[in-house]
Order: C-alpha cells, then sequence, then structure tokens
C-alpha cells in the first residue's frame, strides 16, 4: 500500500502487507500479517498490530528519540534493505513503547549501518549473528539483538 504526497491513512490486511505512506503526516496501521513500513520522520502513527512486523529504513537515518509520532507493535528495524548507510537511534524506552511483549526489537543491517541506543545496556555477548545487549528486568525489560555487522555506539554499556 502506498500513500501520496499528502497525508494518508494505510490499513493493512490479515495478510503480509507493504505500507509506505510517502510525503506527508501519515497513519499507518498494519493487520495481522508479519507486514513492513517504510520510515518516515513525518508519519504521525506506525502501528504493527499482531505478527513480528518490521520496520524499513531506507537511505538515511531514523531517531526513534525525537520521532513526534508513535510506533507500536514493531519487533524488527532493518537497515539493509538498500545499498546506503543508514542509522538508527532509539532508547531504553522507546524499545519498551514500540516492540510487542517480550521486549525484543532485532535490528539488522549490514557494515555502512549504526545503532545508537542511548546507555546503561549490560552486553549479553554474541549468538546466532545477533549481539545482544539488555537493560532492565522483569516487566522493564528490554533486548536489542543488533546484527553483529552493525557498528554500536561504543556508549551502550553500562
Amino acid at each position: 500500500l502506498e500513500g501520496g504526497a499528502g497525508d494518508d491513512t494505510l490499513s493493512g490486511g490479515g495478510g503480509a502487507d507493504l505500507l509506505d505512506g510517502g510525503a506527508g503526516s501519515d497513519d499507518l496501521v498494519g493487520g495481522g500479517g508479519a507486514d513492513i513500513f517504510v520510515w518516515d520522520s513525518a508519519d504521525l502513527n506506525i502501528d504493527g498490530g499482531g505478527n513480528t512486523d518490521t520496520l524499513r529504513v531506507d537511505s538515511g537515518n531514523a531517531d526513534i528519540t525525537t520521532f513526534g509520532g508513535t510506533i507500536s507493535g514493531i519487533d524488527h528495524v532493518d537497515l539493509a534493505s538498500d545499498a546506503g548507510a543508514n542509522s538508527l537511534t532509539v532508547s531504553y524506552a522507546d524499545v519498551l513503547a514500540m516492540t510487542d511483549n517480550p521486549d525484543t526489537l532485532v535490528i539488522d543491517g549490514d557494515a555502512l549501518d549504526s545503532l545508537d541506543a542511548g546507555t546503561g545496556w549490560t552486553d549479553g555477548g554474541v549468538s546466532g549473528g545477533y549481539h545482544t545487549y539488555t537493560q532492565g528486568s522483569g516487566p522493564n525489560a528490554a533486548t536489542l539483538q543488533v546484527d553483529t555487522d552493525i557498528t554500536v555506539n561504543a556508549n551502550i554499556l553500562l
């Protein structure tokens, strides 16, 4: 589903949908499938709904810490969908707000991509091609699983 130059509302169905609001302040709502949302800092709402949903960052930077809209139901960020260098800035509070339970955010990328996740994370080591970082405990526990090819901000750890 693709929006135009204005403010659009796009709603996915029960299958796997690609939602790209285009220009404008868009409202993107996935359905029950594994949906992909194309990042645009002007969007008002990105709601993954059920299943494992992906926020795709093409050609640039996604700073979730300064995003004025709402992101929910997103469990995966794809920084590698294009050949360019992309970056993601996300905080512990953002991970809790945007992910489903359990609060785990998987971030895929390549050597050109980077992540800044603030401070306070504990290094959980590498397994299956992902570097794991955790913060918080119990219902406030958040986990980042970061592709080992991504450059991670050195200040991420406690």
